[in-house]
Order: C-alpha cells, then structure tokens, then sequence
C-alpha cells in the first residue's frame, strides 16, 4: 500500500489523481482524508496508515514543505523506516527549505507530469511496493492482507510496530505430535522456527519446551508425549526482545502417514477438511478475548495445495465475517498470502482484492 502525503488545500487534486492513476494499475494507495471513514480521529488513522505502507510518497512542493502536519507524517515515515519516494509537479520549480534538505538527503526525487499524464516512471517505481491492502470495516475492526512468506510479514509486523503483540496471535498448523522437528517443509511453522532462530537467538529446544508446558497445561497432558487430536490448540507466550512476547496459536492440523517411519518424508501428511480447523482458530480467539485481539493466519491447510487456495481464502473471510456480526474476538484480522501458492494455484492477489472489497460492503 502507498501512503500519499500533501497539502491538503494546495495539492489535493494533484493527490486525488495520483491515486486514481496509481489504482488503475493495481497499486492501492492511501490518502487523507477520503480514505478516514467518518467520525474516526484523523491522529489514530494517519499513524497506522503510515505503518501499514510499504511506500511513503510525499508530494513534494513549495507549499507542502511549510505545513506541520506534512512535517510530523515524515518525520513518523522516518521513525518506522518507510521508504520515501518525493514526488514534484513536473513544471514546478522547488526550492527545498534547509528542513527537507535535510530530511531528504541521498533520496532521489521523481517528477510527475500532471499536465500530459504521464505517470510511467513513476508506476514502474511503486509497482514493486504493492505488499499490503488494508480495509476498514467499522471503528474497531480492520481486515488487512499482506502478500510474502509468512515468516517474512511476521517480522514485518513485529519490526514496524504494525501490530501490538500482547494482543495478536499468530495461528500456524503444526503436525498432531506436536514436535517441531517434524514440521512440513511445506507448511509455515519451520520456517517460523527458522525465524524465532536466527532473529531472536531462541533454539528449536527452548521452543520445543514452550510447546510442551503449554500443551501439558492447557490440554491436561499427562505425558508430553501424548499426541493432539485433530483441530486441538495450544496458546504460546514466547518471550522474544526488550521485554516483548510474540504470541503463537497453535493447532493440529496434520499428522505423519504411517509410511514416515519408512521413507522419513516430512511431507508425507494426512489431514481433515481444513474449514473445521479455520473454525477452531477462530473459536480459540473467541474465547481468547483480549488477547486475541489481532488474529494474523495464513492460508492454514494448503500445505503444497492439497485443498484449493481459493476456498481456503474464502473460508477464513467468511469466519472473520461471523466474528465481525456476532462482535466477537478477532476484532482485526491480518491474512498473510504466500506468492508462490497463488501462483500455482493460479489466483491473483487483484481477484482476492475484489472479494475482499465486496465483502467489507457486504457487512
């Protein structure tokens, strides 16, 4: 998503038509104030719109450099380590304040020629950046789909300040054994051990022992080598940096064949229809309340596309659609897409955006 800075009295319809040009080819953009739903605070939702972009596009003229408020929308970009592309009216002479000079130090400054709309350098330069689509759906609620690995927009998330980890939990499937070392290579939770790892210095042992206490505690376990029956779940606290803790839902999705004590084939899986595990995530926030405030989740149950992507995304909107009418836990719900599946699942992330837009009519 692309966070559109400017002067609002001054530069608006330049503003207004750079979103509709940017939009008309597929990069979502966010601007004030068409896009603050009424009677919302202006002061909470340019900050989040500000984390949740992957681009900081400020239109850069003579009047925006003396505004305040263009001023702290910087400054914050800067603090949350937004790219910024600045962008001049072409024919307009800018001459930076000693404020943007500084500001914008080694960042190259693009032209956009309003006059004959030509905007192509310009949409080559943010196609690229086209990672986040986010949508309001009430005062409390938000839905937001973020395209990369799962393990990748995780640290996004948590690196930017994008999310409160004391209210989000991560939903990631794990095999019924609930051993982390047997985790599919085609499935989220080794590549979040992976992560957990290499950003936060916790081995697959100490993650091991979370998982073990938890299951122990919350299941009433006897032994930490009884199994987990299909669509049980467990409730992670992770301790991580600086005193924070990343917050793991986990479920049992999947199980080894019997074959695996022959072959040792990590992917060798069964399962259950992956709608009743949805469900039990979102159950499982429910009764997590506050806690769960933030649900983000994957396409839980594709697992190398066993069962159809699209139905996978379909079932996970229509559960936050329950919890959004029955005012239930997940109030924002965060749905990470990992590019590799829609492309061989042939689905396009312009077809999710599509659904995504006639369901937040819809409700």
């Amino acid at each position: 998503m692309i966070f559109i800075s400017h002067k609002f009295d001054a530069d608006h319809e330049y503003a207004l038509k750079l979103k509709e040009v940017l939009k008309e080819h597929g990069i979502e953009c966010w601007i004030a104030p068409e896009d603050v739903p009424v009677g919302h605070n202006f002061a909470q939702e340019i900050p989040f719109a500000i984390k949740s972009c992957e681009t900081f596009l400020l239109l850069l003229t003579n009047a925006s450099q003396h505004s305040s408020h263009i001023s702290k929308e910087v400054n914050f970009a800067i603090k949350y380590g937004k790219r910024i592309v600045p962008v001049c009216v072409s024919g307009e002479t800018i001459e930076l304040t000693d404020e943007y000079d500084y500001l914008l130090q080694n960042v190259q400054i693009k032209k956009a020629d309003f006059e004959h709309d030509d905007f192509s350098e310009l949409i080559g330069e943010l196609k690229v950046d086209a990672r986040i689509y986010s949508v309001e759906i009430d005062r409390k609620r938000r839905f937001t789909m973020i395209k990369g690995d799962f393990q990748h927009n995780m640290k996004f998330m948590i690196d930017t300040g994008l999310i409160d980890t004391e209210k989000t939990v991560f939903a990631i499937g794990m095999d019924g054994s609930s051993r982390l070392d047997l985790s599919s290579n085609k499935g989220i939770l080794k590549y979040v051990c992976e992560l957990f790892r290499d950003e936060y210095d916790i081995s697959l042992g100490v993650l091991q022992d979370y998982v073990n206490k938890a299951k122990m505690t919350q299941l009433k376990h006897a032994s930490e080598d009884l199994p987990m029956q299909y669509g049980e779940t467990v409730f992670v606290n992770v301790p991580v940096k600086h005193g924070r803790s990343v917050r793991l839902l986990l479920v049992s999705n999947s199980n080894k064949r019997s074959s695996y004590a022959e072959n040792n084939d990590l992917d060798d899986v069964e399962g259950i229809d992956s709608r009743i595990i949805i469900l039990r995530v979102f159950n499982k926030c429910a009764e997590l309340g506050a806690a769960a405030e933030n649900l983000v989740i994957g396409a839980m149950g594709t697992n190398g596309l066993s069962f159809p992507y699209e139905v996978i995304t379909a079932e996970i909107l229509n559960a936050y659609v329950y919890s959004v009418r029955q005012d239930i836990y997940p109030h924002n719900l965060f749905y990470s897409v990992r590019l590799s599946d829609m492309e061989n699942a042939d689905v396009k992330p312009e077809k999710i955006y599509k659904y995504i837009r006639n369901l937040t009519q819809f409700l």
